[in-house]
């Protein structure tokens, strides 16, 4: 392991430990320990925890806590463990301890549990409640919960609040939930509910609920509560509504009244939709054909006149709505007037439209022509 003599020398390190068994653990720990005074940045991945011990874990988390004092970087990835579930929840416990204990300093943090079955509501509510409140020199927090189907939601009442009291420095915050599917409109509106308090240096949002059945139209609004004055200092946001239920106009408007009237410093803007069910415009139901609501060219129209006139700052935009069988080329053009009458600011617009049958090379070209003095246009319908 000469190799790991170089590591005084080192600002960044990347580790990678597929079969993190107990005897390689306790050989590492130390050897890792002595030469990582210097390091800034550190990222560890653990695919296999399970192989693992708590005295090597332990022994890794104790050993790399001590040492790492100028740590201001770093990731930790848990993402699809398997195994045994005791040690599983034992291993990242610990891990999360020495973050909790040796870290104070840190200034960015990456927590990946992504695929991870033993992330539960009450695991969620533990790392923000027992974890977050000591790293109070935090500047960037991205956590990804991807494809924990525990998860309901629920454990996220306490999410804002401490972000809000402990996090002051916080400017970049990342939350992805795709795949959660068992994410529930409660659990969201949970989550929307604990950002009641002033965040004062947040500047960017990230949350992707992509492919998570549960939410609709309903999902939408309740998280538009979220988005309220305690969040004013926004000067980015994305959101991610891939392959959600059956989202309506009336719950897109919602958020834009919700993003324009409370959001003025917003900057950037990124929203992703696509329709769950290709080519779906209709259910039956005991014989009976019943309209389905979904994203029209009158909801699409409305929600892009509201952010026109409201995001006066707005500098970028990016709209995606894939697969609506219902917005055609005269819902694509008023958004493009939309954009091109109140929003003098813009100078990159990406528009994707793919999937939707009824908006044609037409729009494209109608984008191209309104939209002259856009620096950067981006338009796709494939």
């Amino acid at each position: 392991m000469s190799w790991v003599k170089k590591l005084n020398r080192l600002t960044n390190f990347e580790l990678l430990l597929p079969r993190m068994k107990e005897d390689m653990a306790l050989k590492i720990s130390p050897l890792i320990g002595r030469n990582m005074t210097t390091l800034q940045r550190l990222s560890v991945a653990f695919p296999n925890l399970a192989l693992a011990t708590n005295k090597s874990l332990q022994r890794f988390s104790k050993t790399v806590a001590e040492r790492s004092r100028n740590l201001k970087q770093l990731n930790l990835d848990f993402s699809i463990l398997e195994g045994n579930p005791v040690i599983i929840r034992q291993g990242i416990d610990c891990l999360c301890t020495a973050i909790e204990q040796r870290f104070a300093q840190l200034q960015e943090l990456t927590l990946q549990f992504a695929g991870c079955d033993e992330i539960t509501d009450e695991k969620c509510s533990h790392l923000a409640s027992n974890l977050m409140h000591k790293l109070t020199s935090l500047e960037k927090l991205n956590i990804s919960f991807g494809r924990c189907r525990q998860i309901t939601g629920m454990g996220f009442n306490y999410l804002g609040v401490v972000i809000s009291i402990y996090l002051q420095r916080l400017r970049e915050f990342s939350l992805d939930l795709h795949r959660c599917v068992n994410l529930t409109e409660e659990g969201i509106g949970q989550l929307a509910a604990s950002f009641n308090m002033k965040i004062p240096n947040l500047q960017k949002l990230s949350l992707n609920l992509a492919y998570c059945d549960e939410i609709t139209g309903e999902g939408i609004k309740r998280l538009s509560r979220m988005f309220n004055p305690n969040l004013s200092s926004l000067q980015a946001l994305s959101l991610d509504f891939s392959w959600c239920g059956n989202i309506t106009n009336e719950a897109l408007v919602h958020l834009g009244v919700s993003i324009g009237k409370n959001l003025p410093k917003l900057q950037d803007l990124s929203l992703v939709f696509a329709d769950a069910k290709p080519k779906a415009n209709s259910m039956k139901f005991l014989g009976i054909t019943i309209k389905t609501k979904k994203i029209s060219n009158k909801g699409l129209s409305r929600f892009c006149l509201v952010l026109a006139h409201s995001l006066v700052k707005l500098q970028k935009i990016s709209l995606k709505f894939e697969n609506y069988a219902k917005i055609s080329d005269q819902g694509v053009k008023s958004v493009i007037n939309s954009f091109d009458q109140n929003l003098p600011t813009l100078h990159q617009i990406y528009l994707n439209f793919r999937m939707c049958s009824k908006v044609t090379p037409k729009s494209k070209e109608y984008a191209q022509t309104k939209l002259k003095s856009v620096k950067k246009l981006e338009f796709h319908l494939i």
